[in-house]
């Protein structure tokens, strides 16, 4: 900033001179069109006179004046001698600085309009809009957090801002953009077991999305010269999807939120999608199904149960035959894609005991890194399918399924909903933050029958 410009404001206000200079190292980051520049300068002294101006309204002067009449416009008197600045910025006390920067972030928000160069474009520096600093940056969910935990606007930039402004629920959430959301997403579906196999994902841009699926095939006839050909329609169903709410919860400590570590950002959505994943899978997998929550796998219409060889009641340890049993089970209704099988961590310990009928082991462990394969299709471990089941007289069972993904397909819509609160349950007591993720989503499947749910499945 132009020294002589900086020496002329010290002169009456030092306070307002050493604000206008950091305002100015602000705006000015990555300007280099000396035009820009001089008009920033401009705008930083009319900043610093406003928020010097909003600060002292309710201060009384002080005896002897408080070094000029409060214009800031660096034109006091010269007679009687030079005045005598109010404040000497080598003497600002900690709370002063304190409410210095609170000025300066205060004064950034008040920028109106977006910055532009001299050739009238947005260049890369301009990062000011109508709501405030930060245009360009990404939106973040911690800085969203520590708002509704704190109501402190200084850390908000223009994404956040945007957010509560046009995104507020009632609840006291909003949501969140849509690229951040889509962020969160990808890492709910890389943590899905159901996702992550290669469900069919279909945005959900209203409340119901209705999906044709085919319910009974056309026929094909040799026939002979001259003769008719049969008619024979092929019949359709239509898979409904109608989004449902889904909740997620995670709590993490006030410190954590308050730290401005970036990595801090990284754990509070992993938390989020974790959360999200694992009930959508328990949900995706054996939802009972209802107005507000999804049908699973297990209680699909059309879905091929199947019991295993040694299961007269109480369940029973699975056989090498009853694997192949199943994938014979969907490859005759023509289920001959990319199949998968999910299943639980001890049901998978328990499949690395069972060999062929050669005794060859039945599962190979595979390459670091490489999802383990069963009979050519990907075993997707899940400890959201339970193992304390009870069938007949045994309470230690658990569930096995086998099927083609594709048939799968979960309806999404494309936006989550975030609050947070440290006044919920026991976290003031705990000064602990508890956040909510809300989604919405709906899942169903095309072809039922190309799918398996088979139980009593014991260690």
């Amino acid at each position: 900033m132009d020294p002589e410009l900086i020496a002329k404001l010290a002169k009456k206000d030092a306070l307002l001179a050493t604000l206008a200079e950091k305002l100015y190292a602000k705006m000015a980051e990555g300007v280099e069109e000396e035009a820009e520049r001089k008009a920033l300068q401009e705008q930083a002294v009319e900043l610093a006179k406003s928020a010097l101006l909003e600060a002292r309204s309710d201060d009384p002067p002080a005896e002897g004046g408080e070094g000029g009449d409060g214009d800031g416009d660096g034109e006091g008197s010269d007679e009687g001698g030079e005045e005598t600045p109010a404040d000497d910025p080598k003497s600002f006390t900690a709370d002063q600085m304190k409410q210095l920067d609170l000025s300066i972030e205060k004064a950034l928000h008040r920028v109106p309009g977006e910055r532009k160069g001299s050739d009238g474009t947005m260049g890369e520096s301009a990062n000011i809009s109508k709501y405030g600093r930060g245009a360009n940056e990404k939106f973040s969910t911690v800085r969203a957090i520590r708002y509704m935990l704190f109501h402190d606007e200084r850390h908000l930039m223009a994404p956040e801002r945007k957010a509560l402004e046009e995104g507020t629920d009632s609840a006291g959430g909003f949501l969140t953009p849509i690229e951040q959301s889509r962020e969160l997403i990808e890492l709910v579906r890389s943590m899905s077991v159901v996702e992550a196999s290669g469900a069919t994902v279909l945005p959900l841009n209203s409340d119901r999305l209705e999906v044709p699926k085919q319910t009974g095939a056309a026929t094909a006839n040799w026939i002979g010269e001259g003769v008719e050909i049969t008619d024979s329609d092929q019949t359709f169903g239509q898979l409904v999807l109608t989004p449902k709410k889904l909740a997620a919860f995670t709590i993490t400590s006030e410190e954590l939120i308050m730290d401005s570590d970036p990595a801090v950002e990284d754990i509070i959505n992993r938390d989020l999608a974790q959360v999200l994943a694992l009930e959508e899978d328990i949900t995706f997998i054996r939802g009972a199904g209802s107005a507000t929550m999804p049908t699973g796998i297990l209680n699909q219409a059309g879905v091929q149960l199947y019991t295993l060889a040694g299961d007269t009641a109480n369940g029973a340890t699975p056989v090498y035959d009853d694997y192949t049993n199943i994938v014979n089970l969907v490859e005759q209704v023509n289920g001959l894609g990319d199949g998968a099988w999910y299943m639980n961590a001890r049901s998978k310990g328990t499949l690395r005991q069972i060999k062929d009928l050669e005794d060859r082991p039945l599962f190979v462990e595979p390459v670091s890194g490489e999802i383990p394969q069963l009979l050519g299709a990907p075993i997707w471990v899940t400890n959201q399918i339970p193992s304390n089941i009870t069938k007949g007289t045994s309470s230690d069972t658990s569930e096995i399924y086998y099927g083609i993904p594709s048939q799968l397909v979960i309806g999404r819509r494309m936006q989550i909903t975030l609050a947070a609160s440290r006044e919920s349950g026991s976290a003031f007591q705990n000064f602990q933050a508890h956040i909510r993720a809300v989604s919405r989503v709906d899942f169903g499947m095309r072809v039922a029958n190309q799918w398996t749910a088979t139980d009593g499945v014991r260690p």
